[in-house]
């Protein structure tokens, strides 16, 4: 079975991916039913010893729709990135961007701060993994959000 989830190819001039290869939530395609509807399926063929999988989102290292939905602030896509909003106040702090997609990396002397006032968690679970590239924050521009409120 394909992935159900909400997929992005509206943003995209190319031909759709039969195979569900562009997924960009976690939330379950409104075509396909909601959550109750696969827990449902999920319960029909469990007698059959069958299970049911799942895929996550790629991991993505660009900017795409679903990257600047999230930072946007519109729920549907909450959660796919770490991404946290930074009260105004913290602004100074935080590098200059010319743009709201101008994103930069963060000092650890800036991400240590955030921190010790318990915006950001203390460290990211991944970088304990031996395989994993340890990771880092950074700062957007001023984006504009989907419930009118600036963010960064």
């Amino acid at each position: 079975m394909a992935p159900g989830y909400e997929r992005v190819d509206v943003w995209t001039a190319e031909k759709p991916d039969a195979w569900g290869d562009n997924i960009a939530s976690l939330r379950f395609d409104h075509v396909l039913g909601e959550g109750g509807d696969f827990e449902k399926m999920s319960d029909s063929l469990e007698q059959f010893q069958i299970q049911l999988g799942g895929d996550l989102p790629p991991a993505a290292t660009c900017f795409g729709p679903d990257f600047m939905l999230q930072a946007r602030h519109a729920s549907r896509f909450d959660s796919i990135y770490a991404m946290v909003s930074v009260p105004r106040k913290y602004w100074k702090i935080l590098p200059t961007s010319r743009s709201e997609w101008d994103c930069k990396p963060l000092t650890p002397a800036v991400t240590a701060h955030l921190a010790d006032e318990e915006l950001f968690p203390a460290y990211l679970t991944r970088d304990f993994l031996p395989w994993a590239t340890p990771g880092d924050w950074a700062a957007t521009g001023e984006v504009y959000g989907a419930d009118g409120k600036m963010r960064r």
